[in-house]
Order: structure tokens, then C-alpha cells, then sequence
């Protein structure tokens, strides 16, 4: 159980490397673009998200009801879901993908993140930013002594994510991540070896990371 003492802001911000992003919490009505970027992106994201292939239906009535899960939860102060944005110079938003703060850890102090981007932002520093946004957030506003973030050891894209943000790595969990399955889920796209690659963040970590300092004064939050 994750006891914060607050929750995070609904909204944050940041310019930088020519990105503009924003990370706004989930809506329900976000709910169609979301389906237009799932649907985009649906053969990578079968490499390494088992939702993928356990869907109830990627359609705008499942999706509408899932978000109106999280937004519950983002109530209950139990789970933080934001939607990437990219911003254009005149101001329009383009959905890009999703990012959270879950509690998958023991620690009532601690949270993990989780990410996904779509096919047409990937490879251009978008989650890489998303993420440094998030820590920063984390750490500012939930009072956490442990931000955590896994991913499978074949995923070398969401390693390289983790790694140049710079979350120290912990270890290998074995078998921590589905690897057996169906014939017809590997045949589908699943690459999953089992093995988690777990890193993570203490605040006294914040200190080594050079980008903390810039991006902090760029940062930009609403409440």
C-alpha cells in the first residue's frame, strides 16, 4: 500500500531539446486518441506488453471505461497516470503516449514507473524527457524515498530510456516477467525472456544527475 502525502500535479510541462512536452493525468475523453496511438503502435508495443495480447477490445467504450479506472485511482492517491503530449509552436497537442507512477513496490514509500511511446515518436528523446519529468515530479511532490523502474532484458529501447536518465542498476530478476506462453502469443510478436532488469532512484541520487538542475528551471506544474 503507497501512502503520499499529496498527489502529484495534474499538469507538467517542460521545453527542452526542441521538445515541448506536456504530461497531463488521464482523461476519459482522451480516450479516442488513445486508440488511434495503440492502433499505431500495436506491433511494437506486442514485443513487450502483455496487454497487448489479453485485450478486452483496444475500442474507444473499453478504453473509456479503463480510464475512468485510473481516474479512481488518481483519486484514491493509489496510482498516477499521465498522457504525453507534444505541443506545436501554435499550440496543438498530439497525443504521444502514456506514462505512471504504479505501486509495484513493498516499500510504502516507493512507486514504479511505467512508459510507452508511440511508433512515430520513438527514438526522438520524447520518453527519455517524459521520464526525467516524472523523477522530478515524484521526488518533489510524494515524498518518496525510492522510484523504481523494470524492464525486460530484450527491451533494449526502454533500456536505453532508463539508462540515460540515469537510474543506477540493481540487478537481474529472474522470472519475474511472463515467458511462458501460448505458441500463438510468441508467434504474435511477444520477445519476452522473463528476466526484469530493475533499476532505481533514492533522492540522494539526484545529486550525480546533470540534468536535474536545468530541467528543474524549466519545469513548469499546475496542480
Amino acid at each position: 500500500m503507497f501512502y503520499p502525502a499529496q498527489a502529484p500535479p495534474k499538469e507538467v510541462r517542460c521545453t527542452s531539446g526542441g521538445t515541448d512536452l506536456l504530461l497531463r493525468r488521464s482523461r476519459v475523453s482522451d480516450a479516442p486518441e488513445l486508440v488511434n496511438a495503440i492502433e499505431e503502435s500495436v506491433q511494437a508495443l506486442r514485443a513487450f506488453m502483455p496487454w497487448v495480447h489479453f485485450p478486452k477490445g483496444n475500442t474507444v467504450a473499453a478504453q473509456e471505461e479503463r480510464l475512468q479506472g485510473l481516474d479512481a485511482a488518481w483519486e484514491a492517491k493509489q496510482e498516477f497516470v499521465y498522457h504525453m503530449f507534444r505541443v506545436d509552436e501554435g499550440g496543438q497537442e498530439r497525443f504521444v503516449g502514456c506514462i505512471g507512477l504504479h505501486p509495484r513496490c513493498n516499500h510504502s514509500r516507493a512507486l514504479e514507473v511505467g512508459y510507452w511511446v508511440r511508433t512515430a515518436e520513438a527514438g526522438q528523446g520524447v520518453c527519455t524527457l517524459a521520464v526525467q519529468l516524472v523523477v522530478l515530479t515524484a521526488f518533489q511532490h510524494l515524498n518518496l524515498e525510492r522510484l523504481q523502474v523494470g524492464c525486460d532484458r530484450a527491451n533494449l529501447g526502454s533500456r536505453r530510456v532508463i539508462e540515460k536518465v540515469g537510474f543506477p542498476y540493481e540487478g537481474a530478476l529472474r522470472n519475474m516477467l511472463p515467458f511462458e506462453c501460448p505458441a500463438s502469443i510468441r508467434e504474435n510478436g511477444w520477445l519476452g525472456t522473463g528476466t526484469m532488469c530493475m533499476y532505481a532512484l533514492i533522492p540522494s541520487d539526484l545529486n550525480s544527475l546533470e540534468w536535474v538542475a536545468p530541467l528543474s528551471s524549466r519545469l513548469q506544474s499546475s496542480v
